[in-house]
């Protein structure tokens, strides 16, 4: 990785991701056997061998911090379909305080495939579902047992079902497909989660972003070029305003990010992920309701990456939105 300075790691990270994961790739990261793309392979491994999987540990975690949100929008630009932000800000940084995770706790190593995570700190309300990133693949839950925080290791057990995100199947480890198969203690306060997830809350709601911005490019593209009683339809009011919404919409949403980023106490934090948490799923919402409405028809076509913006954007605001609600409410001496 190059030796960091003010939006050095960011275009780097903006390069790979878009080179090795074109929208194409989200469609197809798990193929008709239940198999990793090899491709999806070989972007995890360049990940790791890039260092990109350690932005989470203390070591890259300042230098990182400013550039989290803008690497957070390219990996929703270009829908990544891993779960790259577990691994790298809650996995990592979770082994690197407790290293024995590593020789006996995860399933493989972090640079063999995709690990796929879930956060429930305030317990898991309905089915327990994970994102699909391999039969042999680790599924792992950072969750609250009493005031003890927990990392809980499942094994797959059935083959992955179609969900909400149309590129990411998932998995059910509810009750009669569950098996846990190990769980281990963490020794960590409330305030050592927060601080923990900060940079997870800033990256992701950075891919909540990306996803939707790039839909909305799509949209106003599509409404220069789209011609309708001798106009552009871009011309007319009611799709011109519905666009202009949209963008001071989501460019409200990206200054929540960045004050999230900026944060410095853990008090901060917790009182900024609520109003972030807010900011960027209605303003992504819209944006990718708006630009389904603008392309019409065809934006829910297969054949068109529209819907799968939206579809990105709904299931990931629903996975934040459940984190940020149990942090925002937690009492900062014990969750």
């Amino acid at each position: 990785m190059p030796k960091t300075s003010e939006f050095v790691l960011a275009p780097a990270f903006e390069r790979l991701v878009s080179e090795q994961h074109p929208i194409a790739l989200a469609r197809d990261a798990v193929l008709a056997d239940a198999s990793l793309n090899p491709k999806v392979l070989q972007l995890w491994r360049d990940l790791h061998d890039g260092g990109w999987l350690g932005l989470g540990t203390e070591a890259m975690r300042a230098e990182a911090m400013p550039e989290l949100a803008r690497m957070g929008e390219a990996s929703g630009r270009s829908l990544l379909s891993v779960p790259f932000a577990f691994t790298s800000l809650v996995l990592a940084p979770l082994v690197e305080a407790t290293p024995s995770l590593a020789d006996e706790f995860l399933t493989e190593p972090l640079d063999a495939g995709p690990i796929s995570g879930r956060i429930d700190l305030g317990g898991s309300a309905g089915p327990l579902l994970f994102d699909y990133v391999g039969p042999r693949a680790g599924y792992y839950q950072l969750a609250s047992s009493g005031s003890t925080i927990v990392l809980r290791r499942f094994l797959a057990a059935s083959h992955p079902v179609a969900g909400l995100d149309a590129g990411v199947p998932v998995l059910d480890f509810s009750e009669g497909h569950e098996r846990k198969a190990a769980e281990r203690r963490l020794d960590l306060q409330a305030k050592d989660v927060l601080r923990l997830l900060q940079p997870f809350f800033v990256f992701q709601y950075g891919h909540l972003l990306g996803a939707a911005a790039a839909a909305l490019d799509s949209a106003i593209a599509y409404a220069k070029e789209r011609r309708q009683f001798g106009r552009a339809i871009g011309e007319f009011q009611a799709v011109k305003h519905s666009l202009a919404n949209a963008w001071v919409a989501l460019d409200n949403a990206r200054y929540a990010v960045n004050a999230l980023a900026q944060a410095d106490s853990t008090e901060t934090v917790q009182r900024l992920v609520g109003i972030t948490d807010r900011l960027v799923a209605a303003g992504a919402k819209l944006a990718t309701r708006v630009t389904i409405q603008v392309h019409g028809a065809i934006g829910f076509a297969w054949e068109h990456d529209a819907h799968l913006y939206l579809k990105r954007v709904y299931k990931s605001s629903a996975q934040m939105t459940h984190i940020a609600g149990q942090l925002a409410a937690a009492d900062l001496t014990s969750l």
